[in-house]
């Protein structure tokens, strides 16, 4: 088997796109090959369109030279790579096991189907060592795929792209888009992770209070089995937009499977219509006013998809139909083993996880209403009927313009709004094998990847002709409701157990550090202390601690994360980094045992104060 077979192989499972693109070349055709008695470190590459070299001088010479200007990145784990070259870089690059990620984007095509005949990455890009994209993979969704693992995000405070070779020079813009697009991934996935430890600390006091409750209601996979029950799934959200689509979603509703978000509910019921399943997961006391405010008939053959994190006056506010509650794809819930009831809402709103239960019940179908994501043109926020009004966002200074629906120009929306748009390309990215998403929301933001599509059209072309049925959902059997109840609550002893130990450990690692050593011995002690901040991210902590924890520690991480891949030559800077190194490890380490004693507390408190 040729180094391209084998190379074509293996990528086809990481980048399908880009095999296909490779797929089309026989022989070279634009580049003329030169290369020294086969030796492939002298492979140059002649522009037949322009006659200009991939290397002005010697490639030899090219590859010292790169390799020079390279050695102050030989401790980073993740480097970026505009343009592969001759691959005598790359190749060099991924024998350093400090780098455990290589990426590379490449605007030519041929160039990159010539350096894969000529060498042998197989087993790099199996492993992910090296991640091949060309300009097919140039949109948001597919660049955040690169950065969703927590190592990737802690040096993002060093992230920069690189040039294989002057000659990429040429495609300025081009790398202009793919370092734009990195950039605005990381500052998706930072802003993911949440600056906020008392929401977490809030999701999961009420997770451990519910837990029980949950398993006493239908499994997820009960839900996923049952949703599917017509051809079509309308996503129902507010966004101001939604107000026209209302009398054509009432006329169609026996014919489609209405799922609408929480905040939607109401609105729903001032137009008769009474949804298929209403889908909440914030963890605040306002979101029950979406269940208040709506009259108790269209709460009858409803299912309400609840979290486990939700605030209990949402539960008490629901007054008739049923309840499935399940877990989102936190570690601390994963902990307790209870997957039936796990796991969606891995975005940041009601309408990403309501696209999540979607998908997962078998649709062919799904179309996107009142998805603005976007202010009107009249500045309103949200459908008319909307319970805290149709103008509550209000325009602030860090506003964005993205482009609208139709691709006709841009309109403004809010950071938070672009989260969540962001949030439906990466879903849409995954999920278009099997699904086709269609935003028929006719206003608003574009979301990419979705086919935009007028709403009579989506439901006259996918609608059921026959009337649909309600939902109905079976009750855990008592034999597994018994072992899950029982499952939970040795998890929580676990889980507390667990967290008691490591507190205890933290505080030790800060007392040590705090008191006055010599230089060799605050070096010991730093090591002691890395080596128990990298025990934490293990995947027996790490599931328990990531997200009660990341909110408080994760600025401190990527801090020092920057300073571990410094190089230092003179004595003072030596000194001033490890004197730094100290000053954050304390930090982190002050921080990361009081935030584990906050959910200590929260554990044993378990929303008991909601009851008084």
């Amino acid at each position: 088997m040729s180094f391209l077979q084998k190379n074509l192989r293996v990528l086809q499972n990481k980048n399908l796109p880009l095999v296909t693109t490779l797929a089309q070349f026989a022989t070279n055709q634009v580049f003329d090959v030169h290369m020294e008695a086969e030796r492939r470190e002298t492979l140059n590459l002649i522009d037949k369109r322009s006659f200009i070299p991939l290397y002005e001088e010697r490639p030899t010479e090219a590859l010292v030279s790169s390799l020079e200007d390279f050695a102050q990145y030989t401790d980073y784990p993740f480097l970026y790579l505009f343009g592969i070259g001759n691959g005598a870089l790359v190749e060099t690059l991924l024998k350093n096991p400090q780098h455990k990620r290589l990426v590379v984007c490449e605007p030519e095509p041929e160039i990159l189907w010539i350096v894969l005949n000529l060498f042998d990455f197989e087993q790099d890009i199996l492993a992910s060592r090296l991640v091949l994209i060309g300009t097919e993979s140039l949109d948001f969704a597919s660049i955040r795929s690169l950065f969703g693992d927590n190592d990737v995000k802690r040096y993002a405070r060093v992230f920069k792209v690189l040039t294989a070779a002057r000659y990429y020079d040429r495609y300025a813009e081009i790398l202009q888009r793919f370092n734009r697009l990195c950039i605005e991934a990381l500052q998706h996935v930072i802003t993911s992770v949440g600056n906020d430890v008392t929401d977490t600390l809030i999701g999961l006091e009420h997770h451990f209070r519910h837990v029980e409750m949950m398993v006493q209601t239908p499994t997820l996979h009960e839900l996923f089995r049952k949703a599917g029950n017509t051809s079509l799934a309308v996503l129902v959200s507010t966004g101001p937009s939604l107000t026209k689509q209302l009398p054509l979603l009432k006329e169609v509703a026996p014919y489609v499977t209405i799922v609408a978000v929480d905040a939607s509910f109401p609105v729903l019921s001032r137009y008769d219509i009474r949804p298929d399943i209403v889908v909440s997961m914030e963890r605040v006391v306002l979101s029950s006013r979406f269940f208040k405010e709506t009259d108790e008939k269209y709460h009858e053959s409803v299912v309400f998809a609840l979290s486990s994190l939700q605030h209990p006056e949402v539960i008490r506010s629901i007054k008739g139909g049923t309840i499935q509650m399940s877990m989102r794809p936190f570690g601390f819930m994963q902990a307790f083993g209870l997957d039936a009831w796990g796991y969606v809402g891995i975005g940041m709103s009601a309408a990403n996880m309501a696209y999540e239960i979607i998908y997962h019940s078998g649709f062919k179908h799904c179309v996107l209403i009142g998805q603005d994501l976007a202010y009107a043109e009249s500045g309103h926020s949200h459908a008319q009927g909307h319970v805290f009004g149709e103008d509550e966002v209000k325009f602030k200074p860090s506003d964005l313009e993205v482009v609208r629906y139709g691709g006709n120009g841009t309109i403004r929306t809010s950071q938070i709004w672009n989260g969540f748009r962001n949030f439906f390309e990466t879903d849409i990215r995954e999920t278009s094998a099997r699904m086709e998403t269609i935003n028929a929301t006719e206003g608003g933001a574009r979301i990419h990847g979705a086919v935009e599509m007028p709403f009579s059209e989506a439901v006259t072309k996918y609608r059921n002709k026959e009337v649909k049925k309600p939902i109905v959902l079976q009750a855990t059997k008592k034999s597994d409701l018994k072992l899950a109840l029982r499952k939970a609550r040795e998890a929580k002893k676990s889980i507390e157990k667990i967290l008691l130990e490591v507190k205890a450990a933290a505080e030790k690692h800060f007392l040590a550090l705090n008191q006055i050593k010599t230089g060799e011995q605050i070096q010991t002690l730093l090591v002691e202390a890395e080596r128990f901040v990298q025990t934490m991210h293990d995947a027996k902590h790490r599931q328990i601690l990531e997200e009660a924890t990341q909110a408080m520690i994760f600025h401190l991480e990527m801090r020092i994360a920057e300073l571990s891949v410094m190089k230092p030559v003179a004595q003072d800077d030596v000194v001033k980094v490890r004197d730094a190194l100290t000053e954050l490890y304390k930090e982190l380490l002050f921080s990361f045992a009081g935030c584990v004693e906050a959910m200590l507390v929260a554990i044993k408190r378990q929303g008991s104060h909601y009851d008084t």
